[in-house]
């Protein structure tokens, strides 16, 4: 199917039974969740804090979400003085992943007390920057939205490339800066450049902080990469660049929140045999190991909606958490009542139909340049 929704097929091979689990999880992954206080609806839990309403809004018709239009401005030195260029993220498939990085987290063994090698979250904080909130707590609302742990702000920076037969290009790199923390607020409206003035207390201004930026990618093929055999990765490993073709490829051994599911109530993580590490094969540099953990981590991150995988809030235990409870008595979380925002039959679903949305069929197959560019691409070492 050649159209808007080429990505959002589902697998041809599907049983009648398995089609309904398909549509349903199709339904889920569309639907809007909203903020669980004094709402019975089964999509409730949106928040406290987070990126996104839905997962829809991430991955547009299952395919890669756009970087927000912001007008093409200078970027140069005085940047920083003129605000005028930023623009403050609001609805966007972007987002920050936030961590502490210093000689003491590189040079700790993969261990328990780091989840085994696992990103170290900022303090107070998270492992990701949830720029956007639910619930009333600690924070105002600016422009329509409520601010969660801190504002995002963007600017471009413009670069002409020219090519050898004279033609022009501009490429637009987006630069992501984070600002108005909730613990050392400022002023929401304008952007302010105390992350490089260093005079804030902030933990997200810290010298060992380090940010990426992240966006909603393809969401088609997960399915057949699980089904991928481990022993066939790691056959074709080659970290050394050993044949000498250019390219070198380490496996990525990465925490595996199904596994420690099991192992941690019996306290067997610690033991060899039961160790929650898996084989990454999602996500930034593989570091997710199954669909069901990188889409409903997913779930509980960009949308703060916690679920069987992951029943605790993503800022449990910061004090942006604790204002969010003392303020709004009837928030209730996992270790309030031992619920989560989605039951089990709506992350199920959500999974299910992750793994089998279909890969579209290649078009134009004998069309003769088609033909010229898999050449090529084969040539390059694209293959």
């Amino acid at each position: 199917m050649y159209t808007v929704n080429a990505y959002a097929q589902p697998s041809p091979n599907l049983s009648p039974a398995n089609l309904d689990i398909f549509l349903e999880g199709d339904l889920n992954f569309e639907t809007s969740f909203v903020g669980s206080i004094n709402s019975n609806t089964h999509m409730a839990g949106l928040g406290p804090v987070q990126n996104h309403v839905n997962c829809d809004a991430c991955h547009p018709r299952d395919g890669r979400a756009s970087l927000p239009y912001v007008p093409h401005v200078n970027f140069d030195d005085t940047m920083f003085e003129d605000k005028n260029g930023f623009r403050k993220l609001r609805h966007s498939g972007v987002f920050l992943r936030i961590s502490i990085e210093n000689e003491q987290t590189r040079n700790a063994p993969k261990s328990a007390d780091n989840y085994w090698g696992s990103p170290v979250p900022v303090p107070n904080f998270s492992d990701q920057l949830f720029h956007r909130a639910s619930i009333s707590g600690i924070r105002p609302i600016e422009d329509g939205f409520r601010a969660g742990q801190a504002d995002v702000w963007i600017k471009y920076k413009t670069k002409t490339i020219r090519y050898p037969d004279g033609n022009t290009v501009e490429l637009s790199r987006p630069y992501l800066f984070m600002d108005n923390p909730y613990d050392d607020p400022d002023d929401p409206m304008v952007f302010n450049d105390r992350a490089f003035s260093k005079d804030s207390k902030s933990a997200l201004f810290q010298d060992d902080v380090k940010t990426g930026i992240r966006i909603g990618m393809p969401m088609i093929g997960l399915g057949l990469l699980s089904a991928i055999n481990e022993a066939d990765i790691l056959a074709l490993a080659d970290p050394d660049d050993a044949d000498g073709d250019g390219i070198s490829g380490k496996p990525n051994w990465v925490y595996d929140q199904e596994k420690a599911k099991y192992c941690k109530p019996l306290n067997l993580c610690d033991q060899e045999q039961y160790k929650p590490v898996s084989l990454g094969r999602y996500g930034w540099k593989a570091s997710t190991p199954t669909v069901a953990h990188q889409g409903l981590g997913a779930m509980r991150g960009d949308m703060g909606v916690t679920n069987p995988l992951f029943p605790m809030e993503s800022i449990a235990g910061t004090d942006l958490m604790r204002a969010y409870k003392a303020k709004n008595p009837n928030f209730k979380t996992y270790c309030d009542n031992n619920k989560t925002d989605a039951d089990e039959e709506i992350s199920k679903s959500i999974v299910f139909y992750s793994e089998t949305l279909a890969v579209p069929q290649r078009r134009d197959v004998n069309d003769a340049e088609v033909k010229r560019g898999g050449a090529l691409f084969s040539a390059i070492g694209c293959v």
